[in-house]
């Protein structure tokens, strides 16, 4: 009896430490991402703000743009492997406004035509232990983002800019499983809410690795974040949509 006490107890321990590389491992991306984008907001500068939405007010455009990243796992099991990434959603648009609309400093009345531009831009670094690594990989860390973007309108002579820099520690979450025939499939996400705000971005995947070290990874990503009066933005926005990737991963 007491042989199997033992013996479960260093089962437990053993699926409690983090799992490690035996070497160095490098995983590096790039990505094409179509990104469908919906939300509203305000911009206040204290005179008063309209609720605009990005599709209906502002006529914004779905667009393709990219992404990437650069994960580094190690043999050290005290210290967290890295995983290096950027994003990038730009877009802008342009038509009739069908309301009189209070952006910052700037009053643009209804009916009048308006060209607008939103762009976010995403970057920052995971720290994540691995706590399986075999037929199913699990990794939990800490992922440390910058959101940075601006909102501008233009029209009837007069131009507003919105600017916001967010830094953030989200919790972040990794699983994949094997499959037959050096495929692969996926999903990860990382999240944070605090005092009405949240940052999230979701991802899954379906991967398939060559003898060469070259894979190919398709999938859907999902980036949203609610700002409340964060550099006099209240805003809530995600963009998001299917992704193709090339990768290398040795």
């Amino acid at each position: 009896m007491k042989q199997r006490f033992l013996a479960t107890g260093l089962v437990t321990m053993a699926l409690a430490m983090p799992a490690h590389a035996d070497v160095v491992g490098v995983d590096f991306g790039v990505a094409g991402w179509q990104q469908n984008v919906s939300g509203n907001g305000t911009y206040d500068t204290g005179s008063g703000a309209t609720n605009i939405d990005v599709k209906d007010d502002l006529h914004l455009k779905d667009k393709q743009n990219g992404f990437f990243w650069v994960s580094i796992e190690h043999p050290v099991p005290i210290l967290p492997n890295v995983r290096l990434y950027g994003s990038k959603f730009s877009t802008d648009g342009q038509g009739q406004i069908n309301q009189t609309i209070q952006f910052g400093g700037a009053t643009f009345p209804v009916s009048s035509t308006v060209a607008s531009k939103f762009d976010v831009q995403q970057s920052g670094g995971v720290l994540y232990y691995e706590l399986l690594d075999n037929v199913v990989s699990l990794d939990l860390g800490v992922d440390v983002r910058n959101l940075k973007g601006s909102m501008e309108m233009t029209g009837s002579g007069q131009n507003e800019k919105a600017d916001f820099d967010v830094w953030a520690p989200l919790l972040y979450a990794r699983a994949e499983a094997s499959l037959p025939a050096s495929f692969r499939i996926g999903a990860d996400g990382s999240y944070l809410g605090y005092s009405g705000n949240y940052l999230r971005d979701i991802r899954a995947w379906v991967a398939w690795q060559s003898p060469w070290v070259v894979g190919l990874e398709g999938g859907f990503r999902e980036t949203g974040a609610k700002l409340n009066d964060v550099s006099n933005i209240t805003a809530d926005f995600k963009f998001g949509g299917p992704y193709i990737a090339v990768f290398v991963d040795f």
